[in-house]
């Protein structure tokens, strides 16, 4: 049994404000032209009686023209956060640049980020408030809830809450930090005297629902954090049975019954509160991801589906959105535009275009790649910085950096918080050559958000191939607990340990690898040999992949294996080690890997090029799919069989999508055939790809100068095979390309 997923220091937030729901924008645009007095007036109407989307358009347009308005900028701000929180940063940022409203802006911005687990912005903004307004009590709250569930200072976040009671005995919501507070000190007794005391004051204060909920849900949380299994599933069921409607009751529930190995009853939960409320966008979505998890995809579709079917147009919109979402969740991308265009059709006239479904279904229609139509939809979108998003993207998508570049920097300096413009921004410049842009926009898209997309790892790999480690590392580390890397960004760090003798870390990162993506530990193995390699030489990484605590014996570390040999051969010392390797090999007669790691010993060995191609073929006999059998053997048959050569590299590119060695080969062969635009066309493609690749920016400047087609580009060509491992021959052939320029 496992109760630890259910710690109760990490208990669902409690929440203190106005619910941010995802509601879809509705056109509110006026018929004629009225006065800033009017438009604001009008808008805090709307907003005092609920009606936040109907504000967004017509604020949005004055803005367009009247940016600095403070006011506006609160109100359109407000709106958004009620709307699509995500975007109302910005604006209320602005906002809260002019004093007057730096309060109730920055208030806004705290219960954003606090909603968006954004702990750390949460405290910043709360704590200037509170400079100013220290008996601020929303502030006081938001700032201990984000201490709360932050886990980084419990300690003030028992202050917070303490002052919170202190000037307002009332404020039961200030129970939940100062508990959580407790907790993360390990003073469970003041823990449960808080508890005892939220609990008489709810019976005082005749709570809500809502607050009773909580305590029930938290007084299980407490029971289970003390061993007492029994009692806790007891209190589970009494909550649900008081409140089986509350997400909090059920989504805890679920989380305890799953941990005591009862995922039917979780399920059981789920359908029963959903069918006492059909209407619940958050109980459908998360039986559906459930079952999406349970292998049952269709369910999970099906069960979202049944949704789209209702009268209420926005509300057919919004369960077809929660569609898209699903199926892009499970990389269904064709399916997912799909969804989007049936929640566009689903609006009335006009709303698709002004409200968040344009944009969702322009950016779903990108990563299904339908360009054409994505741009025909961003032509219609409302909002410019929306319009030169989805339009450099989607020229992104067809290849034309140049002027995907000019779109999206349009778009960063109309949405400069948006961290995804500047992140394909930054690819975009490195597609064009511009490298130093692409880092600073890799920087600020980190700075902006941590986690966005794998703005570090790109960042780390173009200084890394720059041979700029101290710089990959400063990028690598940034915020690793509040960001943590994914695994090629791990893989990445076990290269820089390696090559910058930090042997510490580089156990660290193959653990985390380990631990994260077993599947992918010999890769990161293999990547710290090779910074070892660079700092030392390859004796040193023949060493510590022979020491490393992975077995080698194993075939599905063969890539782990793959690397001892080319380290071995490399420092002279294969002999001394074959008789270890070829019992390793001897072990697995039936591993196409580890028979593709004899044909490679073979290879580097300078066998006769029969006796190495047999070995190839005798790993594919075993497996037509060994990837790097398919580019040993087609390396050899490039010269006899060019045809049957590519589709095997082919093959391997598509088994091997992020190592350039089997499209680096196949231009190499199609060039060596005289086939030379066939060549610069793989060439350029897999620049495209992998911009910093040295080698593929060189053979395609060469290619170039042998044939005559000398242009900027070339230059360009060859100044990135310099910058990026080139050598004497790069800057020979630079050197060229300027003669020829003349200068």
């Amino acid at each position: 049994m496992n109760t630890t997923a259910l710690d109760l220091r990490r208990r669902t937030r409690l929440a203190i404000g106005p619910t941010l729901v995802v509601w879809l924008l509705a056109s509110a645009c006026a018929d004629r032209e009225i006065s800033r007095d009017e438009l604001l007036e009008s808008a805090w109407e709307k907003q005092r009686s609920g009606e936040f989307a109907a504000t967004v358009e017509p604020l949005r347009a004055y803005l367009e023209t009247h940016g600095d308005d403070a006011e506006a900028n609160y109100l359109y701000g407000r709106a958004l956060s009620r709307t699509v929180p995500h975007l109302a940063i910005w604006s209320l940022r602005k906002a809260a640049e002019d004093p007057e409203w730096f309060v109730p802006a920055g208030m806004q911005q705290a219960v954003v980020s606090l909603a968006a687990d954004d702990f750390d912005e949460a405290i910043r903004i709360t704590s200037g408030i509170l400079e100013r307004d220290p008996e601020n009590l929303a502030a006081l709250a938001i700032r201990a809830n984000a201490h709360a569930h932050s886990k980084t200072a419990p300690e003030l976040a028992i202050a917070d809450a303490r002052r919170v009671l202190e000037l307002d005995p009332g404020a039961l919501e200030a129970y939940e930090p100062l508990i959580l507070g407790l907790l993360g000190l390990d003073r469970l007794e003041e823990a449960r005297q808080a508890l005892e005391e939220v609990g008489r004051s709810q019976e005082e204060w005749q709570t809500d629902k809502r607050q009773l909920s909580w305590h029930c849900v938290t007084t299980a949380l407490f029971q289970l954090q003390s061993q007492e299994v029994a009692a806790a599933r007891e209190t589970f069921e009494k909550c649900l049975a008081a409140d089986p409607g509350s997400l909090d009751v059920v989504t805890t529930s679920v989380q305890f019954f799953d941990s005591v190995g009862e995922p039917e009853r979780s399920n059981q939960i789920l359908r029963t509160a959903l069918d006492g409320n059909p209407a619940s966008r958050p109980l459908r979505l998360t039986l559906a991801n459930r079952l999406a998890d349970q292998g049952q995809v269709d369910a999970g579709d099906q069960l979202l589906l049944e949704a789209t079917s209702s009268e209420n147009p926005h509300r057919s919109a919004s369960a077809w959105l929660d569609v898209a979402k699903y199926r892009q969740g499970l990389e269904q991308y064709g399916p997912a535009a799909d969804a989007l265009e049936r929640a566009a059709e689903a609006l009335p006239p006009g709303d698709a275009s002004t409200g968040p479904v344009g944009f969702e279904l322009a950016d779903a229609l990108v990563l299904a790649d339908r360009l054409d139509r994505a741009l025909e939809v961003a032509n219609s979108l409302p909002v410019p910085a929306h319009r030169h998003l989805i339009r450099g993207r989607a020229l992104q998508e067809q290849g034309h950096a140049a002027e995907a570049l000019v779109e999206l920097e349009r778009a960063i300096e109309l949405w400069p918080d948006n961290p995804w413009a500047r992140y394909y921004a930054a690819l975009a410049a490195q597609q064009v050559g511009d490298f130093q842009r692409a880092l600073v926009g890799f920087r600020n898209s980190v700075r902006i958000l941590p986690n966005a997309a794998d703005a570090r790892e790109r960042a780390a790999d173009q200084l890394v191939d720059e041979g700029r480690l101290l710089a990959a590392r400063i990028f690598l580390l940034t915020e690793p607990d509040e960001a943590p890397l994914r695994t090629e960004g791990l893989i990445l760090t076990a290269y820089m340990h390696g090559a910058t003798g930090d042997t510490e870390g580089l156990l660290e990162a193959i653990n985390r690898v380990a631990a994260v993506d077993p599947d992918r530990t010999p890769d990161a193995l293999a990547a710290g040999a090779a910074g070892v390699a660079l700092r030392e030489d390859d004796g040193v990484a023949v060493e510590m992949l022979l020491t490393a605590p992975i077995g080698l014996r194993d075939p599905d570390n063969a890539n782990a294996l793959r690397a001892l040999v080319r380290h071995a051969h490399a420092a002279g010392v294969i002999d001394e080690r074959r008789d270890v390797l070829n019992a390793v090999l001897d072990e697995h007669p039936d591993s196409a890997a580890y028979a593709g790691v004899r044909a490679l010993d073979l290879e580097l060995s300078g066998a006769p090029p029969a006796e190495v191609r047999a070995a190839w073929e005798r790993a594919l006999a075993l497996d037509p799919e060994e990837a790097h059998a398919l580019v040993g053997r087609a390396k050899l048959l490039a010269t006899g069989d060019l045809a049957r050569a590519l589709q095997d590299l082919d093959r391997a590119a598509a088994l091997l999508p992020t190592d350039p060695e089997p499209r680096l080969a196949a231009a190499r062969a199609l060039r060596a055939a005289g086939r030379v635009d066939e060549a610069a066309a793989r060439l350029d493609e897999l620049l495209v790809a992998q911009p910093h690749l040295g080698e593929a920016a060189y053979e395609r400047a060469s290619i170039d100068v042998e044939h005559g087609r000398v242009g900027d580009a070339s230059l360009e060509r060859a100044s990135r095979a310099v910058r990026f491992g080139g050598g004497e021959d790069a800057r020979e052939l630079e050197r060229r390309i300027r003669d020829e320029l003349g200068g």
